[in-house]
């Protein structure tokens, strides 16, 4: 009896672990070139939305019941930093501040509602990953990650990332729209 019920636990673990697809609404392209007469096979271009080829920021990244935005990122972000709180911690020699504007809006139908559940780090180009919760600041208008959303609402806010400064514009946001949905990546600028 237990071995069923153990199956059937892991069974259903898989499935859900496996139905998760993001999708991504980007902003509007530019229009494009007029394309030389001389045409030269160029390798494929990595998948878009990978670390070699992030989504442009205001690309819509819609998960499950959630749809998150990375509205804009600033890389000089240390002192709107320093003037919001006065407690806030001076950046450790070599970094800086960057704040990551996002708006998540809640498209499910639970009539209860539900809680963000959004992930985003900053991944540096040597593949290490920053969280905003790595250095303990409060930033200039926070996202809010503790209130309900009902069905439509949305919350807009600013986290905050200590990056290293030499390399602040290389990396890229690591965004998960739902905390059990696929993560993409997306341009610091």
């Amino acid at each position: 009896m237990n071995k069923k019920l153990i199956a059937i636990a892991f069974a259903a673990l898989i499935a859900l672990t496996g139905c998760s697809t993001a999708t991504v609404e980007k902003p509007a392209a530019e229009p494009a070139k007029e394309a030389s007469p001389v045409e030269t096979k160029e390798p494929a271009a990595p998948k878009e939305g990978t670390r070699e080829n992030p989504y442009p920021i205001g690309s819509a990244i819609t998960d499950g019941d959630w749809t998150a935005t990375i509205n804009s990122v600033n890389l000089d972000g240390t002192q709107a930093v320093m003037d919001t709180n006065p407690f806030n911690e001076t950046p450790a020699e070599g970094t800086q501040y960057i704040l990551v504007n996002v708006t998540l809006t809640y498209n499910g139908d639970n009539p209860d509602g539900s809680m963000p559940m959004m992930i985003a780090e900053y991944v540096t180009v040597d593949g290490n990953t920053i969280n905003s919760f790595d250095k303990m600041v409060l930033p200039p208008e926070q996202f809010d990650n503790v209130s309900t959303l009902y069905t439509g609402a949305s919350t807009t806010g600013n986290l905050a990332f200590e990056v290293p400064s030499a390399t602040a514009s290389e990396g890229v946001l690591a965004v998960k729209a739902d905390m059990m949905g696929d993560k993409v990546f997306v341009k610091v600028q």
